[in-house]
């Protein structure tokens, strides 16, 4: 039983703070694509610090590439435009009467009728 012990690695720190990683990590900026494994190894740290630090920085990881999680004034019109492009549309469309929610999924119902040929 004494082989399946783990030894702890030497080169690798457990923890790091947060206003070192912060430090460390403005190259995050320029080069977002990092992985928290890659991002890990540079810092010789573990990548679960690393992505802890990440998430309290409010950093999402999305598409591949490290974003903020803080909603700025454009991406805050341009949520609108999109959630409320449906409620403005025209009353002939009659959008809202196609849905159909079911176990909170939204499925689209299409009940018009059609002339006949």
């Amino acid at each position: 039983m004494d082989h399946l012990v783990r030894e702890p690695s030497t080169n690798v720190q457990l923890g790091i703070d947060f206003e070192d990683f912060v430090t460390e990590t403005r190259a995050l900026k320029r080069e977002s694509h990092k992985t928290t494994r890659e991002v890990a190894e540079e810092l010789s740290v573990d990548d679960s610090t690393v992505a802890r630090h990440l998430h309290q920085m409010g950093k999402s990881n999305k598409f591949d590439k490290w974003v903020s999680l803080e909603l700025n004034e454009s991406r805050k019109n341009r949520r609108y435009e999109i959630c409320s492009a449906p409620l403005f549309r025209s009353k002939s469309d009659q959008f809202l009467n196609r849905i159909v929610t079911y176990d909170e999924k939204w499925i689209p119902y299409d009940n018009r009728r059609r002339s006949a040929q």
